[in-house]
């Protein structure tokens, strides 16, 4: 999963003339994180509401 979000990801930023480095792949990095733990949280909220 990660690989294919990162290769969309990639493609954008070449499409679009941006330029890849660290801090493009730290901001990456930093919002797929965020993003699964949200995920994960919520997830876990639900089945916590269901089996109660």
């Amino acid at each position: 999963m990660l690989i294919g979000t990162f290769s969309l990801f990639s493609i954008m930023m070449m499409l679009n003339n941006w330029s890849i480095n660290i801090w493009t792949l730290l901001i990456f990095i930093l919002s797929y994180v965020v993003i699964w733990i949200t995920i994960k949280l919520t997830q876990d909220r639900q089945i916590r509401k269901r089996n109660s």
